[in-house]
């Protein structure tokens, strides 16, 4: 056990989705990477799930993930907390309706950094920061710039994002490659109400890439069977994060949630048209439609589906506007301002 330095405490799974650990992950490698010279160590308490087991294995911590039984468990995670006696604790989980408990399981002096959305009302660290578009009233004891942060500037993005957005494809006026993620863990079933929409619409010069979340329960050859012709579909596990980067910036369109893909996307200047999976994920497609950086969906059925993609891919104009302003709204570089608000800590 090596003493000190950082832990992360997050989970992921079908009904939560894996944007959390995806941003933690990205986060860690970024405060890896500056602080190298530190030598801090960092690890992740998590509950066990076989998605977000994907993504800790091709991360570069898989050796340091420790598992608890379930998110409740605060004894346990109490006890691993005055083990480690990190320097820093940074926690990506809803802490609504537990909030006193879970702070009187953290040592005096351990410096708490809270990333998660639903805790930016709360006082539930020494930094609240919420990594997203949607403006946030913070607690009564909290202050904007000083122990909250909030904006589309701390969206936390995997480091490989500025090189491809460098090396990403122009939106062309005829769209040759698609992509088509609708979330981690899809709980919704979204995923075959877009296929169908597609299908029924026909889009014959367009090759759509179908990447199936590791927290889903799709699989290849069921879906091929499910829609033969005009989808290559592919495993998120085996793509891996970098290989769906790289598949994402060559798209000319991107159909996906509104969680960390759309950001991802927004970021590699790509356009966009947003599937909500829940109602905070309705509020960013909301705004962002609002903005001009994506065509949102509210109604998610078939029908609905199909009017937006109508509108969607009938304006080459439209879709190079909505690329030009994703990429004004989303640079990419969150983990290294996060890194900063909290570097001094970790020295």
């Amino acid at each position: 056990m090596v003493k000190g330095g950082i832990i992360f405490r997050v989970d992921g799974s079908k009904e939560l989705g894996l944007g959390h650990i995806s941003r933690c992950l990205n986060l860690a490698e970024t405060i890896a990477d500056e602080f190298r010279d530190f030598n801090v160590p960092i690890h992740f308490i998590t509950v066990k799930n076989p998605g977000s087991d994907v993504l800790f294995k091709n991360s570069g911590f898989s050796e340091f993930v420790i598992y608890i039984k379930e998110s409740a468990d605060l004894k346990n995670f109490g006890k691993l907390i005055n083990d480690f006696s990190p320097k820093v604790l940074i926690t990506d989980i809803d802490l609504r309706n537990c909030t006193e408990n879970y702070l009187e399981t953290f040592f005096p002096g351990l410096f708490h950094a809270s990333l998660h959305e639903h805790n930016f009302g709360l006082l539930t660290g020494d930094v609240v920061i919420a990594p997203t578009i949607c403006p946030m009233v913070p607690c009564e004891k909290g202050e904007i710039g000083v122990t909250h942060f909030n904006g589309a500037e701390y969206i936390l993005l995997s480091k490989e994002i500025g090189e491809i957005r460098k090396s990403a494809q122009p939106i062309v006026d005829e769209p040759r490659n698609g992509i088509i993620s609708i979330g981690g863990a899809d709980p919704s079933g979204l995923t075959h109400n877009v296929l169908s929409a597609l299908r029924a619409f026909n889009f014959p010069q367009i090759k759509w890439n179908v990447v199936l979340g590791p927290s889903s329960e799709y699989k290849t050859d069921e879906m091929i069977i499910a829609y033969p012709g005009g989808f290559e579909f592919i495993e998120g596990a085996e793509l891996g994060r970098k290989g769906f980067l790289d598949l994402l910036g060559l798209s000319d369109v991107v159909i996906t949630n509104g969680g960390t893909t759309l950001y991802e996307a927004m970021a590699l200047k790509r356009s966009c048209m947003a599937v909500p999976q829940n109602e905070f994920e309705a509020d960013v497609i909301n705004l962002l439609d609002d903005t001009g950086a994506c065509i949102g969906v509210m109604d998610t059925t078939r029908t609905g589906i199909l009017e937006k993609l109508d509108e969607f891919l009938d304006s080459s104009e439209k879709r190079k506007g909505i690329a030009e302003r994703a990429g004004e709204i989303v640079d990419g570089k969150g983990c290294n301002r996060i890194t900063r608000i909290i570097g001094n800590y970790i020295r």
